[in-house]
């Protein structure tokens, strides 16, 4: 067979990337299991944040509905730690949408531009949910956050029923600026969340009757852009009981801010909640391929510990489930 002469010119371009081939593509193999494992280990990271709160039933003595019985039917995995500024910048790498938008406060682009990673991120509530779901997550309601700061036994403060000092970064510290995140081990709560109280407010799906901050004015929320509240008290404020019940000449009142969800405050940030059991049988299996995965997953699962270990064996159970899963339920059975 004869090629035509402008058949022979184009064959001769391809050439040297026709003999090159076989060498590149291994390379090319190689780069792209590179990527494929950078990605894992950036998702197992993400699991290794994450607290695991159990169902459970929380009942606050005095409440109108729905705090007088808020039921967690469903197991939930919620943010160690407040969302960082480190997060943030790794979420704008791979989508710029999710960097703060051009209308927040100064002082919420700044600290997004210095890039102090482990500081909690200040953001709108509307910046909040959005990078959550960027996530996979969303913000928890007023319901999910008080579980999860109370337990199941009604604490008034995450780390138990008596106020302590240094425990949190509230106005008494003396820090009079929010502190990297996990810094308060002693102020833990009960599924092993940090800073609940303290650091910064933290942005809710509701609005919520509150326990007004002394001596400290916040922007009064603008009804039209929507009332939504932030709990647990910041830097800036001092240290108060989770809830108050209600008295004779006082209603009942969460230790939360009312704001309007498109409020920039440089003491107001939050963390996510998902569904545990929906985010476990979805992400489980690109776990497996993260670097030292067993080692990290079985140490998760040991985290987590007993409260979670129906909920992995049932998973680790289901057909064709990833052996991520069984690494993390066999982690669970050790104390």
């Amino acid at each position: 067979m004869r090629l035509a002469a402008p058949a022979l010119a184009r064959l001769a371009t391809l050439a040297p990337a026709l003999l090159l081939a076989p060498l590149l593509t291994p390379l090319l193999g190689l780069s792209a299991c590179a990527r494929t494992e950078a990605q894992d280990d950036r998702a197992l990271r993400e699991l290794e944040r994450l607290c695991f709160a159990p169902v459970g039933r929380l009942r606050l003595e005095g409440f109108p509905p729905p705090f007088d019985d808020s039921t967690l039917a469903r197991a939930l995995l919620v943010d160690a730690h407040e969302f960082t500024w480190g997060q943030w910048r790794e979420l704008a790498r791979s989508d710029p949408a999710l960097a703060p938008a051009a209308t927040t406060a100064l002082v919420v682009r700044d600290g997004f531009e210095r890039g102090d990673d482990a500081l909690p991120a200040v953001l709108t509530q509307r910046e909040a949910a959005a990078v959550a779901a960027g996530r996979g997550m969303r913000v928890p309601t007023p319901q999910e956050w008080i579980y999860v700061a109370c337990g199941t036994s009604g604490l008034r403060y995450p780390w138990g029923s008596r106020d302590q000092a240094s425990v949190a970064n509230t106005l008494e510290l003396g820090l009079f600026r929010p502190a990297a995140v996990g810094t308060f081990e002693g102020g833990r709560g009960p599924f092993g969340n940090y800073d609940l109280v303290g650091n910064v407010w933290e942005w809710v799906d509701g609005a919520v009757r509150g326990i007004e901050p002394a001596g400290v004015a916040y922007p009064a929320p603008d009804l039209a852009r929507g009332l939504c509240s932030a709990m647990g008290g910041s830097y800036r404020v001092r240290r108060q009981e989770l809830y108050v019940p209600a008295k004779r000449d006082e209603p009942a009142a969460l230790f939360a801010l009312l704001l309007d969800r498109d409020a920039a405050v440089d003491d107001v940030g939050f963390r996510a909640v998902v569904d545990a059991e929906e985010f476990l049988r979805d992400h489980a299996a690109g776990w497996r391929h993260a670097p030292n995965a067993e080692a990290r997953l079985r140490a998760v699962g040991r985290r987590f510990g007993a409260p979670a270990e129906a909920l992995l064996r049932a998973l680790a159970e289901e057909p064709d489930a990833s052996i991520a899963l069984r690494w993390l339920h066999e982690g669970s059975l050790r104390p």
